[in-house]
């Protein structure tokens, strides 16, 4: 790995925290990192310095009292709180004939009768959550999800200082709607630490960032460990030379997030054409 003082000006002088939210077997150290309950454990937590347990809205069983004990047993310094995917994304992951999902499926279908959708849903649980938190033996950071229209939910939320924007993660137009969504969660809430789940170091991201370095404190992906595994021949270690992989795209996004790169080297803003509603995929 990248000895510590050179990978720590670019930590230092980011514009943005990079959280990887893919399992990499904990082999390599990288400063931040994001797991949801199902796949946190005190290995990976000792492999960074901030850790932040994911809500994992995959898994509508899972609650707020879940994910604050877990962040709790693995010392983690963050919490997501548990939000929703828009219900029409639940019937087409969730296979009824798959035992493993019966558990998924059950908790869908209660949040079918309570909720007319997803963003009703998420706002409950939020604040659900806000109140378990304030009772809970969980002592660090909340941060509270937003679903679209996510300046609409800091207005109807009570008062934070912690969001993360969800449901943009592979959207048609992704970036565009990526930049315009913090910029207005940005409007509402001027001093607010503001995380975009599953956004990565995209050129639009990247772009906007160095443009408004202000616009967000941080964002996460699984890309790095997603696409080196498929390149390294099977058979023993296969996790170390993909993790060895993973380590270097990381090092190469974080400096495109950094005062470190040329002009020339910054993408073009992204474009503001977007899509009709009906084309919107929200996946995260």
């Amino acid at each position: 790995m990248l000895r510590d003082e050179y990978l720590r000006r670019l930590i230092d002088e980011a514009y943005v925290d990079l959280y990887l939210s893919g399992n990499d077997g904990h082999r390599v150290y990288w400063p931040w990192r994001m797991q949801p309950p199902t796949e946190s454990n005190p290995a990976y937590r000792n492999a960074c310095e901030s850790y932040i347990i994911d809500s994992e809205p995959q898994s509508p069983e899972v609650t707020n009292i879940d994910v604050l004990n877990e962040a709790v047993r693995v010392d983690a310094d963050m919490v997501l709180l548990a939000d929703y995917f828009p219900f029409d994304v639940y019937d087409s992951i969730l296979d009824p004939d798959d035992p493993d999902d019966a558990d998924s499926i059950e908790a869908y279908e209660q949040l079918q009768r309570n909720y007319d959708d997803a963003y009703s849903a998420s706002i409950h649980s939020v604040r659900d959550g806000l109140r378990l938190a304030s009772e809970h033996q969980f002592d660090g950071e909340i941060i509270v999800p937003l679903q679209a229209p996510h300046a609409d939910a800091v207005r109807e939320l009570p008062p934070h200082d912690r969001y993360a924007i969800g449901g943009l993660k592979d959207s048609a137009h992704a970036d565009h709607r990526r930049v315009e969504a913090a910029r207005e969660v940005r409007d509402v809430a001027p001093d607010a630490w503001i995380h975009g789940l599953g956004w990565g170091a995209t050129d639009g991201v990247v772009a906007a960032v160095h443009d408004e370095p202000g616009l967000l404190d941080s964002v996460d992906y699984s890309t790095p460990m997603q696409s080196t595994i498929d390149g390294v021949a099977k058979g023993s270690e296969r996790m170390s030379v993909s993790a060895m992989r993973s380590a270097t795209q990381l090092v190469t996004d974080l400096r495109m997030f950094s005062p470190h790169i040329d002009d020339s080297e910054i993408p073009d803003m992204p474009t503001s054409k977007q899509a009709p509603a009906d084309q919107w995929v929200t996946t995260d």
